[in-house]
């Protein structure tokens, strides 16, 4: 299986992390988005 890179602006990123209140690191960021990814393609059922 082939890995994707993730790709994101450094001003999306700011966006991100104000919304968040900073309170938010890479690695959760990726952890939720992989999860929301998921979820929306019917693989976890909660």
């Amino acid at each position: 299986m082939r890995s994707k890179s993730i790709s994101i602006s450094l001003e999306l990123w700011e966006r991100i992390k104000k919304e968040c209140n900073d309170n938010i690191s890479i690695s959760s960021f990726i952890r939720m988005t992989t999860l929301k990814e998921l979820e929306r393609r019917g693989m976890l059922r909660g």
